[in-house]
């Protein structure tokens, strides 16, 4: 898996979805309170939100120094 492969998927937004869907299931089966569940639902999609745009920003400076 190329550099550029991992960078794409970790910014994609389908998966952060992914990743909340999957946790915030988790919480339900296990009872987590409501307030609970929306803490981390919202902890998880401002970090994907920094991941994304930290890698766009790597992936964009690289860009323009090799154009340099």
């Amino acid at each position: 898996m190329k550099y550029t492969d991992i960078i794409r998927k970790l910014s994609s937004r389908k998966f952060w979805v992914c990743v909340c869907g999957f946790v915030t299931s988790l919480m339900a089966m296990y009872n987590f309170s409501d307030d609970d569940v929306t803490r981390v639902t919202a902890l998880i999609t401002s970090a994907g939100c920094l991941v994304a745009y930290m890698l766009a920003e790597g992936y964009s400076d690289g860009k323009n120094n090799d154009n340099a």
